[in-house]
């Protein structure tokens, strides 16, 4: 009777663990899926002028930091800067994103550099330095990172987009 009763115990218990494990498996799967989304869309709505085309951080619709081609606006860079560090959500938000971000900026031979007096633009986190991100510090489920060359006072200049949740 008892083995009857702890079989049951042991098929309920079976039955809910295999049936929630696949929900698990497939919300990390969407988390993933949404970072990498998000990353690639920081990345690629940032080498755009942004709409309208002289946006400030009030009339902004769309955040871009070119001119035409891959060259960095410096105003709109410094209008992004200070939009992220005002009103994080409301950058997230321009960006049509929910992950967290930052974005770092290095010369070709991997030394990051201040764009403007700008180390980075994002979130800010513990662990940031102008030397680049701990990603230790972010504590993050999921973390992608896209890379992007663009061009500021006629050299060339990576973007790093990180995206985490």
């Amino acid at each position: 009777m008892d083995f009857i009763f702890a079989m049951i115990i042991f098929s309920i218990c079976a039955v809910i663990f295999f049936s929630y494990l696949p929900n698990v498996q497939k919300q990390e799967f969407d988390l993933m899926n949404m970072v990498h989304f998000d990353g690639q869309m920081i990345a690629e709505s940032l080498v755009f002028p942004g709409y309208p085309e002289d946006w400030t951080p009030t009339t902004v619709k769309y955040i871009g930091i070119v001119d035409g081609g891959s060259d960095i606006n410096q105003t709109k860079l410094r209008h992004f800067d200070n939009l992220s560090r005002t009103d994080y959500l409301k950058t997230k938000t321009l960006l049509n994103v929910r992950s967290d971000f930052i974005i770092f900026f290095k010369e070709i031979n991997g030394l990051y550099r201040n764009l403007s007096g700008i180390s980075y633009i994002g979130k800010e986190v513990e662990g940031i330095t102008p030397l680049g991100i701990n990603t230790t510090a972010l504590s993050p489920t999921t973390l992608t990172k896209y890379v992007r060359i663009l061009v500021y006072e006629n050299t060339p200049i990576e973007m790093e987009v990180y995206t985490w949740q």
